[in-house]
């Protein structure tokens, strides 16, 4: 049966599978659409084997799914070679031989009809080493590739990518997720994956629209993921060139240095800042206690309340606000300086949100993650290092961070890097004046039943 998530399955394999035939040198591209067309005719052979040789009823779903979300162009091209793949799966009943994958991949990579494919390949096709390989790479990727990059699986890339566990590449994935600070951070994490030198990145319509850049011919795209769809491509500011070159053309420099400027100097946190932040996180079903008393190393703690010990006020809408217990209480030491306030808490909103609390007795039960408390710390500290940085401001959680990479050869195994990055996300959307507070995106909406009820009835 098609679906949603097995149609996006089916673009990402392609899309590996031309970047990996790429690399390999049996396919050349010179732009985004070149590299489009040859995904639509992998596409075309990861679908015939996920659904072989029948018709299905809501086969064209695929086909405008494909149009909507990936590309109006190379819808002729997908059909033509979905029709071309069946007839090879056809031929050889579903059955998953070596021959099966080497025809295919004669058939595909030639744009011949099944017919003339087979005589060739009845011929001497068998033993070709090229289409040998070919086939080999196209079935791995079906068969086996655990590599389709999406949010849920980072952390099994992390594993798996040893290099980046090293304490010198984590820091350099957190240093991608700030000057890529446009990107979401999943996003700028597979920038520094597949283009470590990376300066800066945007689309290919995003370089002509916003600095009148074209993109380079064989210039290879930086593969990342969108809302509502399988993958988008962006080009490094190195594959790029004017459009139209003048004497006051800027250069690569000159843009650099106009993305750069704003973030140079760090500012201290404001007290609009501060209280802006404060206000948004009584729709997580956090209470503030500014008033706590702390030695000058101890700047804020969060903790489950077992009681109705404490009051928030949630704004619904403009005009109402919902008075409800608290379920967490987050306390700042009254003694510490704006922006050890503010990184505090944000440390403290990294615990939360990298699922080291339990939920509170009336929410839906989410899984607790039971690791060390330094990789908890760990965590924590790199959700309050990205956000500080994000934001431009003077950032406490320097000093932990680089003693603890600079004495450690690897970060702590336990360490999620899903969540981290996750979590920076949510925190970076509270922390943003630029938003709207909407009370269905807080925790307490999203995991109390009873609070959903009570508004009901309002």
């Amino acid at each position: 049966m098609l679906n949603k998530e097995t149609n996006q399955t089916i673009i990402r394999k392609a899309t590996e599978i031309v970047m990996k035939l790429r690399d390999k040198g049996f396919i050349h591209y010179d732009d985004t659409d070149g590299f489009r067309e040859w995904v639509a005719r992998a596409a075309a052979m990861v679908f015939a084997y996920y659904y072989g040789h029948e018709e299905y009823d809501n086969e064209e779903d695929f086909f405008k799914e494909w149009v909507l979300t990936y590309d109006g162009k190379n819808i002729d091209i997908l059909r033509d070679h979905i029709e071309r793949a069946r007839e090879v799966f056809e031929y050889y009943d579903g059955y998953n031989t070596d021959n099966l994958w080497v025809l295919t991949a004669y058939l595909w990579h030639n744009e011949v009809g099944f017919e003339y494919a087979m005589s060739v390949y009845e011929q001497y096709a068998l033993d070709d080493p090229y289409y040998m390989e070919m086939g080999s790479i196209i079935k791995d990727v079906i068969f086996h590739s655990n590599n389709i990059i999406n949010e849920s699986n980072l952390d099994a890339l992390w594993h798996n990518v040893k290099t980046y566990r090293q304490s010198d590449k984590y820091k350099a994935v957190l240093n991608a997720c700030v000057r890529f600070r446009h990107l979401a951070p999943y996003n700028a994490m597979l920038v520094e994956i597949q283009r470590p030198s990376a300066r800066y990145v945007l689309t290919e319509k995003e370089w002509k629209t916003k600095y009148d850049r074209g993109i380079k011919p064989n210039a290879r795209p930086i593969i990342i993921l969108v809302p509502f769809g399988p993958v988008d491509f962006l080009f490094e500011i190195s594959d790029t060139y004017p459009l139209n070159s003048t004497l006051f053309s800027r250069t690569e420099n000159d843009i650099l240095e106009e993305i750069a400027a704003p973030y140079e100097t760090k500012n201290d946190v404001s007290d609009r800042q501060l209280y802006h932040l404060i206000e948004r996180l009584s729709i997580h079903g956090i209470a503030i206690d500014l008033a706590f008393i702390a030695g000058a190393s101890y700047s804020a703690r969060i903790e489950l309340l077992k009681s109705n010990s404490h009051t928030i006020t949630i704004p619904i809408g403009r005009k109402y606000e919902v008075k409800w217990k608290a379920d967490y209480l987050l306390s700042v030491n009254k003694n510490a300086q704006n922006g050890e306030k503010f990184a505090s808490i944000c440390h403290e909103l990294g615990h939360l949100f990298c699922s080291h609390l339990n939920a509170p007795r009336n929410w839906k039960k989410w899984e607790v993650r039971h690791i060390p408390y330094s990789a908890k710390e760990f965590e924590a500290e790199s959700v309050s290092w990205l956000i500080c940085e994000l934001l431009g401001i003077d950032n406490p959680s320097e000093r932990y961070l680089s003693n603890y990479l600079s004495s450690n050869g690897e970060i702590p195994s336990e360490v999620s890097i899903e969540r981290i990055l996750s979590a920076t996300k949510i925190i970076e959307d509270i922390c943003s004046t630029n938003k709207k507070t909407n009370y269905k995106d807080g925790l307490l909406y999203k995991n109390c039943e009873d609070f959903r009820k009570h508004l009901k009835y309002e």
